[in-house]
C-alpha cells in the first residue's frame, strides 16, 4: 500500500458480496478523519485495509468496522487516538472495558450487531504489529480479557474441529485412550491423503488417455465432419455428426493442440462448440467430474491446465503436510515455494491473523505424492500465463483454477468441492480446518512433546500451544474419559443389581463393569465385592445388603477383599474404638452371636492394625491423623 494512504481521511476497500448465490464486487469507504496520523486506530485500519487488498474481504466484514466507529465513546476514542507505544497493559484493559460499555448501549439494534461491532474494533487493534510501552503486544495484553462478561453473552465452548467420534472411544485407561486416539487420527489423516493422492493419479490417467486419443487413427470423413461441426458458428443449424464420444473427443483434442483457439477472460474457447447432451460423455472417465458449472471444457484442456478437482486435492495434501491454517496455504505464491538442491521443496506462507510468516515446512523428495502435487501446482501457474489468462509477473499466487474471473484466486476448498472429493473416494466428510488440529495432535501424542507442537503451529510461547491443545485434543480426551466413567457406573450398578442377565437385557457390556466400584469398605481394613450376596445367616431379606458381620466367621466370605490404604485403616481404627467401648455389652446381650461373629472381627482388626503399625508406620500415622 502507498505510504501516503496513512494520511488519507477515506480509505476505499474492494470487497465482494453474495446476493442470493451470486457473487458481485463492490467498493466500500471507511472514514478515518479525526484520527491522529500515528494513532493506534488509524494505523490499525490502514494495516487491515492493506491485508484486505491482498485477499478481498466480504462486504459484511468491512461494514462491521464502519458501523462500529460512530458508537465509540469519548473515552474509547481518546485511548484509540494514542500511539501504540504509549499504552500500557492497564490502558488496554481500560480500553476493552470501555468498548464493552460502548456496545452495550440500548441504541444498538440487536445483541448480535453489538457483538460484531465490539469484536470488529478489538480485532483491528489485536492484529496491529508493534508493542506497548511495557513490551507486550496488544494481543498479549488483551488475552486475559477475552471473556468479558457482556450482559447478553452466553458461555460457548471454543470451536473444536477434531472428529466428535474421539469423544466416544471406549478405553481401559488414559494410556489406552491416547493410543486409540492416535491410531484413529492417523487413520483419518491417511485416508484423506490417500483420497487426494488418488485424485492426482486419476488426473495423470486422463492425461495419458488424451495422448492415446491424439494418436488414434480416425476415418477421414468422420474426422472432417466432426471438425466442421465443432468449428462452425453456434447458430449454424447443420446436423450433428454420427459419432462416438471417443471420436469427437479425439478430433477436438487435435484442434486444441494443432490450432489453439482464442480464449475468453474465463479461459473458455471462443470459436469451438461442444455438445452437452448429444453424446453420452459418461463413456469417457472424469468428463462430468471435471466440469466447471455447466461446462465440460475443463476435461478437454487437461494437458493445458489443471481441473479444479485436482487443485482441491493438491490443497488438501499441502494442508495435511504443513499443519497450517487454510488461509496460510492459500497465501502461497510462486516466490514462497523454493525447490531444494537435493530434491523436494521448502514452503513458507503468510499468517494474516498475526501478520507474520508461517514456520518453514519442508517437503522432502521421498514424499512423492506431495512433491508431485507441488510440481503440478507450479506447472498450472506457468500454463495459465502461457494461455494469456494470468499476468504471471504480477499475479504470483498459485491457486488459480477454472473460474469466472482471474481478479482473485479460486476457493478450491469450498464445502461443495470437499464434499465431491469425499463422495467420489468414499471417505467420511471432513473440513479443511480439521487437518491442523489433527497434525498438532499427532505431533503431541507419541512423546507428549509440547515444544514440537509449538514449532509446528508457529506459536510464540508454550502457553498458546497448550491452550490450543486444551480446546482441541484435550477436550476430546476429557469427553471420552467422562463418557467411559458414565458407562462404568451404569454397567457396574446394573451388574450389582442383576448380574450378567440384567446387563444383557439392558444392552450393556460386561467389560464396562468396574469391580473396584463394587468394593464396599467393611470397617476392618478390607472391602466387600458384592454386598448383596453375603452369608445367608447375616441377610434378613434377598434385596437387603449384607451387614458385614460374618466376613471372618467360619470359613469367611468369598466376597471379602483385603485392601490396606488410609481410608480402610481409618475405618478399622473406628471399629476398634467401637468395640473397646461396647464389647462387654455385646457379649452380655448375646454370648453366642458375640463369639460367632463379633469376636473373629475384633481379633482380625487388632492383628491387622498391629501388623500395619509395625510394617508401615507412615500409613498407620496417616490413618490416625485422618481419624482426628
Amino acid at each position: 500500500m502507498d505510504s501516503n494512504q496513512n494520511f488519507l481521511n477515506v480509505l476505499t476497500v474492494p470487497a465482494w458480496a453474495n446476493k442470493k448465490g451470486r457473487i458481485s464486487t463492490c467498493s466500500i469507504d471507511i472514514d478515518i478523519s479525526g484520527w491522529a496520523p500515528t494513532s493506534l486506530f488509524r494505523r490499525a485500519v490502514v494495516h487491515q485495509v492493506a491485508i484486505w487488498e491482498l485477499a478481498h474481504p466480504s462486504s459484511d466484514a468491512v461494514y462491521r468496522v464502519r458501523r462500529a466507529i460512530p458508537h465509540l465513546s469519548e473515552q474509547s476514542r481518546t485511548l484509540l487516538n494514542r500511539e501504540l507505544a504509549q499504552l500500557t497493559r492497564e490502558d488496554v484493559a481500560t480500553l476493552l472495558k470501555s468498548l464493552d460499555n460502548d456496545f452495550a448501549a440500548p441504541s444498538i439494534e440487536s445483541d448480535g450487531l453489538a457483538d460484531n461491532s465490539y469484536f470488529a474494533i478489538r480485532q483491528l487493534a489485536v492484529r496491529l504489529p508493534g508493542t506497548l510501552k511495557d513490551g507486550l503486544t496488544f494481543e498479549q495484553a488483551a488475552k486475559p480479557h477475552i471473556l468479558n462478561n457482556r450482559r447478553w453473552r452466553k458461555f460457548q465452548l471454543p470451536p473444536n474441529s477434531l472428529p466428535p467420534a474421539l469423544g466416544h472411544i471406549s478405553h481401559t485407561d488414559l494410556r489406552d485412550l491416547r493410543q486409540q486416539t492416535e491410531t484413529e487420527l492417523q487413520s483419518r489423516k491417511t485416508l484423506i491423503e490417500q483420497a487426494a493422492t488418488r485424485e492426482i493419479e486419476a488426473y495423470e490417467l486422463i492425461f495419458s488417455l488424451h495422448n492415446d486419443l491424439l494418436a488414434e487413427q480416425l476415418d477421414q470423413k468422420t474426422a472432417t465432419t466432426i471438425e466442421e461441426w465443432a468449428t462452425c458458428a453456434k447458430l449454424d443449424d447443420r446436423p450433428f455428426p454420427l459419432c462416438m464420444p471417443r471420436q469427437f473427443a479425439a478430433v477436438l483434442l487435435r484442434l486444441i493442440r494443432d490450432h489453439p483457439p482464442p480464449l475468453d477472460a474465463s479461459g473458455f474457447p471462443r470459436n469451438l462448440r461442444l455438445p452437452r447432451s448429444k453424446l453420452d460423455w459418461a463413456q469417457l472417465p472424469q468428463v462430468q467430474r471435471y466440469r466447471f458449472s455447466y461446462s465440460l471444457w475443463p476435461w478437454f484442456f487437461v494437458q493445458q491446465r489443471l481441473p479444479n478437482d485436482v487443485l482441491t486435492a493438491i490443497f488438501v495434501l499441502l494442508l495435511s503436510h504443513t499443519g497450517w491454517n487454510p488461509s496460510s496455504v492459500g497465501s502461497l505464491t510462486m516466490d514462497s515455494i523454493t525447490q531444494l538442491p537435493q530434491g523436494g521443496y521448502r514452503l513458507q506462507g503468510y499468517k494474516s491473523k498475526t501478520d507474520d510468516e508461517t514456520p518453514v515446512s519442508e517437503v522432502p523428495r521421498y514424499l512423492k505424492a506431495q512433491c508431485k502435487a507441488i510440481d503440478l501446482l507450479l506447472w498450472n501457474h506457468r500454463q495459465l500465463g502461457r494461455l494469456g489468462l494470468l499476468e504471471t509477473t504480477r499475479q504470483r499466487r498459485v491457486w488459480y483454477g477454472w473460474q469466472a474471473s482471474f481478479e482473485t484466486t479460486s476457493d478450491v476448498i469450498s464445502p461443495p468441492r470437499i464434499e465431491r472429493l469425499c463422495k467420489h473416494h468414499e471417505i467420511d466428510y471432513f473440513t479443511p480446518s480439521e487437518l491442523r488440529p489433527i497434525k498438532a495432535a499427532l505431533t503431541y501424542l507419541p512423546q507428549r512433546d509440547l515444544e514440537a507442537v509449538r514449532v509446528l503451529l508457529g506459536h510464540t510461547d508454550l502457553i498458546t500451544s497448550e491452550s490450543y491443545l486444551e480446546n482441541t485434543l484435550f477436550f476430546r480426551l476429557n469427553e471420552a474419559m467422562m463418557l467411559e466413567f458414565q458407562r462404568r457406573i451404569e454397567a457396574t450398578l446394573t451388574y450389582a443389581k442383576g448380574g450378567d442377565d440384567l446387563l444383557l437385557r439392558r444392552s450393556l457390556l460386561n467389560r464396562h463393569v468396574d469391580r473396584t466400584l463394587l468394593l464396599v469398605p467393611t470397617g476392618d481394613g478390607g472391602a466387600c465385592a458384592n454386598f448383596f450376596d453375603g452369608p445367608g445367616v447375616t441377610q434378613a431379606e434377598p434385596e437387603e445388603p449384607c451387614a458385614g458381620l460374618a466376613c471372618h466367621s467360619g470359613t469367611g466370605c468369598s466376597h471379602y477383599r483385603l485392601i490396606v490404604n488410609v481410608k480402610t485403616l481409618e475405618m478399622a481404627l473406628r471399629t476398634r474404638l467401637y468395640y473397646r467401648s461396647r464389647w462387654q455389652r455385646l457379649c452380655d446381650n448375646n454370648p453366642a452371636t458375640f463369639s460367632q461373629m463379633h469376636l473373629p472381627k475384633i481379633l482380625y482388626t487388632y492383628v491387622l492394625l498391629r501388623i500395619v503399625r509395625e510394617r508401615r508406620p507412615d500409613l498407620y500415622a496417616q490413618a490416625e491423623m485422618s481419624l482426628g
